[in-house]
Parts: C-alpha cells; structure tokens; sequence
C-alpha cells in the first residue's frame, strides 16, 4: 500500500481542478455539502436569536452585519473551493470536517461576540481562515491555479490577522479592526479577476445550487423565529392562528421569488456578472435573518391582542428589511438571464425581463406606503396582511404568466 502522508495514494491524493463549466456539465451539490452547510445552519440559529432581543436602529443592523459577514465569507470561501476542486476521497472528506469545528466555535460565540466571548469568537475566526488557507494552498497543479490560490490566502491571511491583532488591543479598537478584516474578505477576489478569467468557468448549475439552498435554510429561520415568537405568548386563539399562517405564507412568497426569479435563471456570461450575482446574496442573506428576526419580534409576547398596534419603530424595520429582499432580487433579475436548465419546467423569462423588476418595485413602494400612511396605528394582524399583499404583485404576476406560457406551450 502506497504511504498515505506522501500524497501519492488517490485516497490521499490533492485534487485536479473541475471543468464542469467548460463541459456544460449540470453539477448537483454533493451530500457532503449538504451536511457541511448544517453547522451554518446554527449559526444563523444563534445569530436570528440573538438579534430577536430587539434590532432598534442602525446600529444593531450594523452589528448583524458585523457578526455575519465573517462567518459568510468562511462559508463562501469553501463553497469556491468546493467549485473549483470537490473531489470525492478521504483528503476532502477530512479537510471538510476540520473547517467544521472553528464554525461550531463560532456559531457557539456569536451571541456574545461583543461581549465577554469576543475574544473566542475572534480566535475562532482565524482558525477557520487558517484551514481554508491550507485548503486552497495545497489544491493547485498549475503555475496559474498557484496564482488564484495565492490571492485568495493572501485575503484569508489578512483577515486573520486583524482579528488577531483585535484580541490583543483595548475592546474599543475591536469593531474597527473586524470592519477592516471584512473590508479585506470581500475585497480579496477582486485582485485576481484577470486569473479567474483564464481558469475553467464557473458552473451555472451547481454554484446557484449552493446558494439556493443557503437562502432556504436561512428562511427557515423565519419560520422558527415566528413560531418562537407564538410560542411565548402560551394562548391558543383566532389570533395566535392567524399570526402563524400569515408568517409562514410571507417566508413562502419569498421563497416563491427566489426559485423562480433566481434559481430558474442564471448569471450572465462574464466573470463580473458571476461575481455581482454572489455579492448581492449577502445583503440579500443579512435581511432574510434581521427579516427572521423581525417576524419573531412582532409575534412575541407583548401582542396579547389582535388590536394592539406594533411600535413604528419595528414596522418600519420590518418595511425597510423587505424591501432590501425585492431590490436585491430586481438587481440579481439584472445581472442574470433566461437559462433553458431545469428542463424549461418554468420558461417564460425571455417575454417578462421587465415585468419581473416592475411587480418588485411595486410591491416595494406599497409595503412602505402603507407603512407611512399607517403611521403607527397598524395592529400585528393587519401589519403582515399589508406585507402579504406587497409581495403578490410580483407573485401573482409570476404565476399569471407562468401558468398562461404552460398553457399556450406547444406540443410535442
């Protein structure tokens, strides 16, 4: 038997990059995958729960913001390299479970990283870019692929050490040191935009699958937040009923969005496109958990009755939240396409392009007229209604469209 630890074993063996772009390959995401995502699934958990004791103004936006993002990025960083270099064996399996465990640290801290765990929340952070490091810095075969794998590990490596230097440093420094590490995140993949350029292209099957399965496990937050919310009130009445069914058919009108104007589409040709249609779910990701938050909220406790108004305060926070939702999905409708994967099983992009930005929008401006015009005086019941009835412009048009290309679809 071939020694392991020399590399040369195919158990043990680094990978060769994938081509499945360049094949036009349709690419699933593995089981492994799937598994990898649940220790994100519990950080989102313990992020919505946190944020549930309350979201009054910018400032804790901000920290949603400040606290999702580094674990986001750990858990992009390893879909790219999943994209880029997925290989079925013991090396991958292995690799995939250590960058598990600094995510479990995280998702254990996150609920006070801006307290006293704000130190163990940071460490973690760094062990988790250390792995991702090592990940990519031993995948490459090529001088090119060295190249990319460089670029990403030198980002990695200064993130890490601006949380390493926040440990160290008095606490009032710590927020801007973080800031500065998701400034250098973010900004890592675009240095090496001519490298990507020249590597396989990126698959339009499996990485919109990554993210698609991403958003839904992050609207399932939305569910439990809500349903956390009705559980504390501990009366079963009309109104409890109703506020329940109202939270869910909002987490499934979004969900409707984003199958068919999202994952039944896909980005345009071009590196840029590609890029722009994976930043824009970060917002898109950071609004469904405040919106997960946000729901929880109205559905908690203080709402004994049916009549008592929701503080403006929350229902415009709930107004602004939503609308970050459509805008994100009117700018990825832009920067994607008509795509005849899925087996055409919803094709009718090509006649709607503007139909699919113009029912958002709309649905957009009622959502806050109604919450302007309301002007505080909105009970919880009819708060949801007037957002149920925000997102079926875009709904209702969809399906009006989609069930009317079914029918007048030709035989064959």
């Amino acid at each position: 038997m071939k020694n392991l630890i020399t590399g040369k074993h195919i158990w043990w063996q680094r990978p060769n990059i994938r081509t499945d772009g360049d094949m036009d390959e349709e690419r699933k995401a593995s089981w492994l995958e799937l598994f990898w995502d649940l220790i994100f699934v519990a950080a989102i958990a313990e992020l919505s729960h946190f944020m549930m004791h309350g979201i009054h103004g910018f400032g804790d936006v901000f920290t949603l913001m400040l606290l999702f993002v580094p674990v986001w990025w750990i858990w992009n960083g390893v879909t790219f390299y999943n994209e880029r270099y997925e290989m079925n064996n013991v090396r991958h399996r292995v690799l995939m479970f250590i960058s598990m465990l600094p995510v479990a640290g995280i998702a254990y801290t996150i609920h006070d990283a801006l307290g006293t765990l704000a130190n163990l929340f940071a460490i973690f952070n760094i062990v988790a870019r250390l792995v991702l490091t090592y990940m990519w810095m031993t995948a490459h075969r090529t001088e090119l692929e060295k190249k990319l794998c460089t670029h990403f590990s030198v980002g990695l490596m200064v993130s890490s050490g601006l949380f390493l230097a926040s440990v160290f440093v008095d606490p009032a420094y710590r927020i801007a040191l973080w800031s500065a590490a998701i400034v250098a995140d973010l900004a890592s993949p675009l240095f090496s935009l001519d490298i990507q350029a020249r590597l396989p292209r990126i698959s339009t099957s499996h990485l919109p699958e990554r993210f698609g399965l991403l958003i839904i496990l992050t609207l399932g937050e939305t569910v439990i937040s809500s349903f956390k919310g009705l559980s504390d009130i501990k009366t079963f009445n009309w109104f409890t009923l109703v506020l329940a069914a109202e939270s869910l058919l909002i987490t499934f009108m979004i969900w409707w969005l984003y199958i068919d104007h999202v994952m039944y589409r896909v980005f345009k040709p071009g590196l840029w496109f590609a890029l722009s249609w994976c930043y824009l779910h970060l917002p898109l990701f950071i609004a469904i958990i405040g919106l997960s938050a946000t729901v929880g909220i109205i559905t908690a406790t203080p709402y004994t009755s049916a009549w008592q108004h929701v503080p403006l305060a929350t229902q415009w926070q709930l107004a602004i939240l939503l609308s970050v939702v459509l805008l994100v999905l009117i700018l990825i409708n832009i920067v994607s396409e008509s795509h005849d994967h899925h087996h055409k099983l919803i094709d009718f992009h090509d006649r709607v392009e503007r139909d699919l930005i113009v029912y958002k929008f709309l649905g957009l401006v009622f959502i806050i007229v109604v919450v302007a015009l309301a002007n505080a005086v909105i009970p919880p019941v009819f708060l949801l209604l007037a957002v149920i009835a925000g997102l079926s412009f875009p709904v209702i048009n969809g399906l009006y469209i989609w069930v009317n290309a079914s029918l007048n679809k030709p035989a064959h």
